[in-house]
């Protein structure tokens, strides 16, 4: 047994555990930190997939972009190509992300990642406590009996029980192949519906003899990883997707609509870093570790735990009201959503489409978007939840 006495603590070594400490070794930051990881090491378990108009180090880390993506309807319908200008579509794997900030890291000496760490229980620091003056009353004991007693824990671990309006479970095959058409994306193939809800293929080509191929849905049930697999491999054969060898495999399971979680301490997805309608989470991730290691760094001198943790990316309040409005619409006409999804990708043009997808839209595209949708759900379902609403909310 080994006692550590720190100032953070951060449970959990995945994207946003390690986005959060490389962002205080890149600001020099002088805490003390401990990562504690359950695995035992990092395998290429993930991909995570972003837009963007300027160079950064996740855009040169990247193992491929595209400049264009395209969309097609059911099956047979001629594929709605966009193409980005001066913006492209980059993807990343999860062993590039994990080896450079474990580098990086190397040069923090203050900064320690310690694998192997499965969390048994946590006391938190008091959050109304003033976050300069907080003592080390927060604590981690791990299982193997080491203790980390520290001013501030941050949890970034999954959340146990995910609610949430609606699921994107996924399913990916990084296969050899001789027929990947480099040059564009096809962020939604084959996009149908059925009672359950959406459902459609995702395939990059990562290079003229590799593609990743993936199986998505949008439900309102968390859909297994053997469902997943199976039905991304029924795909890839309807599709005649012929390969000769599998590098990877991956599975995820994101929520949609996530209800609020109270917990001041919980980050990544378990503290709200998805946007409701929208998996593409690493970026805001990015912005959220910025923002947070700055705070912890040089915080106000009148800031509390909780203020210096409460740091959210920027989001346009229509965005975040349309985006709950569009998956209850989806929920309550789950045989219909793939037609909602399709209008959206014909009918905006690529630079509002873009201005979406990257949290930025202005108040022309949201106009854009109101019309690119079909009047009738979206404005039933507007006003069933505005019958649903409590009184006192309505005066809100």
């Amino acid at each position: 047994m080994t006692h550590h006495i720190c100032d953070l603590v951060i449970i959990g070594g995945g994207c946003a555990g390690l986005s959060l400490a490389n962002q205080l070794a890149q600001q020099s930051s002088a805490l003390s930190v401990h990562i504690l990881e359950a695995r035992s090491h990092y395998t290429n378990d993930k991909t995570w997939c972003f837009w963007s108009n300027i160079e950064n180090e996740w855009t040169a880390l990247a193992k491929q972009r595209w400049n264009q993506w395209s969309f097609q309807y059911g099956d047979h319908d001629t594929p709605i190509i966009h193409h980005g200008g001066d913006w492209y579509y980059y993807c990343l794997d999860a062993k590039s992300v994990y080896q450079t900030i474990q580098q990086n890291l190397l040069h923090a000496y203050q900064i320690k990642l310690q694998m192997n760490q499965t969390v048994a229980t946590v006391v938190h620091a008091d959050p109304t406590d003033n976050y300069q003056q907080a003592a080390q009353s927060a604590t981690v004991t791990t299982t193997s009996g080491d203790i980390y007693t520290a001013k501030l824990v941050i949890d970034t671990r999954p959340p146990k029980k995910m609610q949430s309006t609606l699921y994107q479970s996924f399913f990916g095959i990084e296969c050899k192949t001789q027929v990947a058409h480099e040059n564009t994306a096809a962020l939604m193939h084959n996009l149908q519906a059925d009672e359950y809800g959406t459902r459609f293929n995702y395939i990059l080509p990562i290079s003229p003899n590799r593609v990743l191929f993936e199986h998505t849905r949008f439900s309102t049930l968390a859909i297994d990883k053997a469902s997943m697999e199976a039905a991304c491999q029924h795909e890839m054969e309807r599709v005649g997707l012929e390969y000769s060898a599998i590098f990877r495999k991956e599975y995820g399971c994101l929520p949609m609509g996530q209800e609020k979680n109270d917990d001041p301490f919980a980050a990544g997805i378990a503290g709200g870093a998805l946007r409701n309608a929208s998996g593409y989470g690493f970026l805001r991730i990015q912005q959220w570790a910025q923002q947070i290691a700055r705070q912890l760094a040089q915080p106000q001198a009148t800031m509390t735990i909780t203020d210096v943790l409460a740091s959210c990316p920027d989001e346009h309040p229509w965005l975040t009201w349309m985006d709950k409005l569009f998956l209850n619409t989806i929920k309550a006409n789950p045989e219909q959503s793939a037609y909602y999804f399709h209008r959206l990708t014909k009918h905006l043009n690529s630079g509002q489409f873009l201005r979406l997808m990257t949290d930025k839209p202005c108040n022309t595209d949201l106009i854009a978007i109101m019309y690119a949708l079909p009047k009738w759900p979206f404005l039933k379902q507007l006003l069933s939840s505005s019958r649903n609403r409590q009184p006192q909310d309505a005066l809100v």
